[in-house]
């Protein structure tokens, strides 16, 4: 026995619209996405022709593919219902499909800001330079709605790319950046290791614009990079750490876990005092 339909009050006129405007939005992060994976492939070849440590991006491209084939697809349904006569079915049809093309093009929007993390991670090892300039505005205008309301971190969560410490060096490169601009989060560097008491680095970002970060190993004092902060810099700092608190096997990064954390936290505000 199936469940009946939802009942989906919305104008009609507005669903069919929308879902075209939301498969053309989401075939523009298709297209965005593909830019992205070419400069990247190009930015991270050293002058000597050697490559760059860099997050695999390759499975993250196939789950954008997806998204936006399901987008298209939905907005073509609403469109080869919306062309005839409809039955009271098609138009609850015609809701749903109109629903998931706008679902499946706000999560390939949210994954293109997933690749930014990659791309501005590698080009923090670079000096600065016009083309690393480009590359960071373009994801400060990703991460940022109409560049003056910021998108939250939060919601659109870490999803690791990276199999290696030093891929890694690059991605946390990135989310630090990200960090920064969203300034509603701290970061949660969880190790899985024998001791429960050194398991933990906690980053944040201090009111004077600089980023903190510490460790829960017995006697650490927190570490600060003033303003202007280089991500490339943190991570380098926060990898050796990882290193330090982690012990042998850490470099295959099963047992390295990192997520994101609200900024009102009591223990971090605390911690933050501290700092």
């Amino acid at each position: 026995m199936t469940s009946p339909t939802p009942d989906l009050d919305f104008d009609l006129d507005d669903v069919i619209h929308e879902s075209q405007v939301d498969a053309n939005r989401c075939g523009v992060v298709w297209l965005l996405a593909r830019g992205l994976q070419a400069e990247l492939a190009d930015l991270r070849v050293d002058d000597a022709g050697a490559l760059r440590p860099c997050p695999d991006i390759a499975p993250t491209m196939e789950l954008l593919a997806g998204l936006t084939d399901a987008a298209v697809a939905a907005a073509d349904t609403v469109r080869e219902l919306a062309g005839g006569p409809m039955t009271p079915e098609d138009e609850q049809e015609i809701r749903t499909a109109g629903i998931e093309a706008m679902t499946f093009t706000s999560s390939a929007e949210a994954v293109l800001r997933r690749l930014f993390l990659a791309i501005v991670g590698v080009a923090a090892g670079f000096p600065d330079s016009s083309r690393v300039s480009r590359v960071d505005r373009a994801a400060v205008d990703q991460w940022a709605i109409s560049g003056a309301y910021l998108r939250s971190f939060q919601e659109d969560g870490i999803h690791l790319m990276s199999a290696t410490l030093d891929e890694l060096e690059a991605e946390l490169a990135g989310i630090v950046a990200r960090l920064i601009l969203d300034g509603g989060s701290q970061l949660l560097i969880d190790l899985d290791t024998d001791d429960d008491d050194a398991d933990t680095i906690v980053v944040l970002t201090a009111e004077d614009g600089s980023v903190v970060y510490a460790t829960s190993e017995e006697g650490s004092e927190p570490v600060a990079h003033p303003d202007p902060v280089h991500p490339a810099h943190v991570a380098a700092h926060l990898v050796e750490a990882i290193c330090e608190l982690g012990g042998a096997g850490i470099e295959s990064l099963e047992r390295v876990g990192v997520f994101l954390i609200d900024a009102v936290d009591d223990d971090l505000e605390e911690f933050d005092d501290e700092a």
